[in-house]
């Protein structure tokens, strides 16, 4: 490798200056190694460690070009040095050159079969040209070939984040941080994964861990934020993201966190603006589009809305969120013909619907006489409860029904008519012909405003639990009203469609009323509110499933609630409900009207404007006194 023109002095000098170098070089001190790689390309300007260092070198000081043109000096001398090929790759990499550098790392290994730094920069240049199976296969041999490889370990965990594998990705990275716990970019990454598997509170752990070692660390910083929405603690959210904006105002991801902690405090104008300045900075971002169009949403202006959900699916045709997003607002407005195709949207982003193993999805078009259909939940409970409906349609054309559903729903299933057996997920099927998930349903019977299954009760509450629970509540002559303030905490709109109970307290001074609080799940607050208020009846611990809070409505006069699951079995029940709206509902509550076409025992009583959950209270305080 050295030059044979040197004397034995000189080559003495070289490879001390060599030697320096690279500890110089080890250690970051570049510009000083850099000195003593060209002082000896001064005196042998063929020597290959000095070309091939100096190439490694001015790529780390961001002089990709210069690199190339070293490293491949290098390589005309001795080709047949693996190493040399290996870090031509990885320069090659860096100028985006994936081809190139796939080509190299070929030739390195041909030279070096267990080259760990060969796969590893094979890894990144499959990833450069985003065929990340390949990318990962290679990132395990060069993590096989040298355990404590972190950057191996690390860049597996990326290619699995990106082959949404995220729960293997949480554990490379975790491995990663046992290699480098000291590294804020490993840091960084878990907490990623962590978000991506929604353990959004122990994301946040490392996020801080990451600025702790790193205060300027911008994506930490950014993603600290994101973590902080999922929480529900967008003022502290807000904060973290403008401090990363102060720094770069056109940050196209903090301006998205921004949008997002914006719409989750309800100041929607502000949110949309934040989505409209990333459309200045990339107008091609469609995740922009589609978040502008769920703030515009939220302040009922669905035509906009549809607007920026369109041009999202246009930018991006795979985006499905924002084809499903679409639907809704057709949904919202009645327009089930053209609503419900564009929701089907929801299987793309979803693949938990998938039952393949038990025959091909039933969307209407099959005949159903003499074949088993399965009919699956797929979302909330609310949402199984409103969709079973349809089962006793299906048997009408000859189909034996079997249903799928959480198990706290079994009880008011079993009996339901329609439907031969309830099983719940885990639970051994039979064989099924063909299967459906529940918000599938209305599309594959074609349904529209006018030919809703409106034919109520098609629940019924276990009589043996009637009798017991009637006997439980207060009453002592006076209307017995059940109520319910907040829905799941973990559904993303539940701070909108949720309240606290002290916002309802003009209603519970209303004389000739024994309330009930059918709320479960109670927080510190609720308990204390109760605990305040004891002519309110409590039996929200006494509440085991939905099969004790049907028999309870059966004993009672009305139910009033918000949008959650309580309204859905109500109404399935046939009972009086009263169903408090935020000002944006959900689309199956439609736009304006006070009366629901699923439910002819409901009144929908709605905000006025974003938040004003007091106008909604004045208007069930006049509904009651009206009697």
């Amino acid at each position: 490798m050295h030059n044979t023109a040197l004397s034995d002095q000189e080559r003495d000098a070289v490879a001390a200056a060599i030697r320096y170098g690279l500890e110089l070089h080890r250690r970051g001190v570049l510009d000083q190694a850099g000195q003593l790689y060209a002082g000896v390309l001064k005196l042998a300007p063929r020597h290959v460690e000095a070309l091939h260092y100096l190439g490694v070198l001015k790529n780390q000081q961001g002089q990709v070009e210069e690199a190339l043109d070293l490293i491949a000096a290098a390589l005309e001398i001795n080709a047949g040095w693996a190493e040399l090929h290996a870090n031509y790759a990885f320069v090659l990499n860096a100028a985006g050159r994936h081809d190139e550098a796939l080509a190299a790392t070929g030739r390195a290994l041909a030279i070096e079969p267990l080259s760990a730094d060969a796969e590893f920069h094979r890894g990144n240049a499959l990833m450069g040209l985003d065929r990340v199976a390949e990318a990962l296969a290679a990132f395990e041999r060069a993590a096989a070939l040298r355990p404590d490889y972190a950057d191996a370990v690390v860049n597996r965990g990326n290619a699995l984040v990106k082959l949404k594998r995220f729960e293997e990705a949480v554990a490379a990275f975790a491995h990663a941080i046992d290699l480098s716990p000291g590294h804020a970019g490993i840091l960084n990454n878990y907490g990623q994964a962590l978000g991506a598997v929604g353990r959004h509170g122990e994301a946040l752990v490392f996020f801080d861990r990451a600025l702790a070692i790193d205060p300027a660390y911008g994506s930490a910083m950014i993603n600290r934020a994101n973590a902080l929405v999922e929480l529900d603690r967008p003022d502290e959210a807000l904060a973290g993201v403008n401090t990363a904006l102060a720094v770069d105002p056109r940050h196209v991801t903090a301006l998205n966190v921004r949008g997002l902690a914006l719409m989750a405090l309800g100041r929607l104008t502000e949110a949309i603006a934040a989505f409209e300045d990333i459309m200045a900075v990339d107008p091609d971002m469609a995740t922009a589009y589609n978040n502008r169009g769920i703030a515009q949403s939220r302040l009922n202006r669905f035509e906009e809305a549809r607007s920026s959900f369109e041009i999202a699916s246009e930018i991006l045709p795979a985006f499905k969120v924002a084809l499903t997003n679409e639907a809704l607002t057709y949904l919202v407005a009645g327009d089930y013909a053209a609503g419900l195709p564009k929701f089907e949207a929801r299987w793309e982003k979803e693949r938990s619907f998938e039952r393949a193993a038990v025959g091909p999805r039933w969307l209407g078009r099959e005949p159903l006489a003499g074949k088993t259909l399965l009919i699956h939940a797929e979302q909330g409970l609310g949402d199984t409860l409103q969709f079973v409906r349809y089962a006793p349609l299906a048997a009408a054309r000859g189909a034996r029904v079997v249903v799928e559903a959480p198990p706290t729903l079994k009880p008011v299933l079993a009996a339901a008519p329609g439907i031969a057996a309830v099983l719940a997920p885990g639970e051994k099927l039979p064989p099924c012909d063909l299967h459906c998930p529940m918000m599938s349903l209305p599309l594959a019977f074609g349904t529209t405003l006018a030919t809703v299954p409106a034919q109520v009760p098609y629940l019924a509450a276990p009589a043996e639990r009637v009798a017991q629970w009637r006997s439980r509540l207060r009453g002592d002559g006076k209307r017995r009203i059940g109520v319910v303030w907040s829905g799941n905490r973990k559904h993303k709109n539940d701070r909108n469609r949720s309240l606290a109970p002290e916002r309802l307290a003009p209603l519970f001074a209303v004389p000739g009323v024994q309330w009930i609080a059918l709320q479960t799940d109670l927080t510190a607050r609720d308990r204390a509110f109760l605990d305040a208020h004891p002519a309110i009846q409590d039996i929200g611990d006494e509440v085991a499933e939905f099969g004790d809070t049907a028999a309870v409505m059966a004993g009672l006069d009305l139910v009033l609630s918000v949008d959650t699951a309580a309204v859905h079995l109500a109404g399935a029940l046939g009972r009086p409900v009263w169903i408090m709206l935020p000002f944006s509902p959900d689309w199956r509550w439609l736009l304006e009207r006070s009366d629901s076409p699923w439910y002819p025992t409901a009144r929908l009583f709605r905000q006025p404007a974003p938040g004003d959950w007091d106008a909604v209270v004045a208007q069930v305080l006049a509904a009651l006194a009206a009697g």
